[in-house]
Formats: C-alpha cells, sequence, structure tokens
C-alpha cells in the first residue's frame, strides 16, 4: 500500500513540474514578436547635386529614392539656399538629409558603390 504523503508529494511535483515546463518553453513577448514576419520599407540617397535656384543662388539637393515593390518614388530634399551663388558642400547635404530620414523613423542599414567613391547609394529601412 503506498503513503498517501508520498502520492501527494508526486501530484504537487508533478503539477509544479508541467507548470515550470510550461513557462520555460513559453516564448516572451519579445521572442513572439520577433519570430513574427516583420515587414520593412525602404528608401535610399541616391544623389546630392547643386544647382541654380533662379534667383541667382544656388541650392543644394539631395536624391531619395522610396524602393515600393510596384515602383520607385523620388523625392527632391533642400538642404540649403544660398544667395551669393555659393554651394554647399555635399557631405553637409548628405549630413542633413540622413537627419531627416532618422527623424522620420528611418535606419540606416547599408551603402553601395559602384565605378567611383562618388557614385554611390545608402540605404535605409523602418519598419510599416
Amino acid at each position: 500500500m503506498r503513503n498517501p504523503r508520498n502520492t501527494l508529494t508526486l501530484v504537487v511535483a508533478s503539477i509544479i513540474g508541467c507548470a515550470v515546463g510550461t513557462l520555460w518553453t513559453r516564448p516572451s513577448a519579445a521572442q513572439a514578436q520577433r519570430s513574427e514576419a516583420r515587414k520593412w520599407e525602404y528608401c535610399a540617397i541616391t544623389q546630392i547635386y547643386s544647382r541654380d535656384n533662379g534667383q541667382g543662388g544656388r541650392e543644394t539637393c539631395a536624391q531619395i529614392s522610396y524602393l515600393l515593390p510596384s515602383a520607385p518614388k523620388s523625392e527632391e530634399y533642400v538642404t540649403s539656399t544660398n544667395a551669393n551663388g555659393e554651394a554647399e558642400l555635399g557631405e553637409s547635404a548628405f549630413y542633413k538629409t540622413t537627419a531627416k530620414l532618422g527623424s522620420d523613423g528611418w535606419e540606416m542599414v547599408g551603402r553601395v558603390g559602384w565605378n567611383s567613391a562618388l557614385e554611390h547609394a545608402v540605404f535605409f529601412k523602418r519598419p510599416k
């Protein structure tokens, strides 16, 4: 005949073991979120250039291309206008454009160069 105390101990230990096993193997909220397929949208700074502003000065612009499944969409972002005819340095225009994209929730993920150091694109992503 079994001892009721041993049987009760075995039942309680089994229940605790099942509960701990369930909690141990259940993914946390963060793990569950990471395991879901995350959807991203992408864009790239593809060009920095200077042009006449039509009033005797220069303006520096950045070309931002949004990579969409249907067709890419481009936006021209004017980083500065200078009335004395001098253009802003391309490096400064790049920094301002990067800061704009960062404030809009974009994260820099890479750079691709081709032909020369002057021809490149910098890519960004953000959750949809």
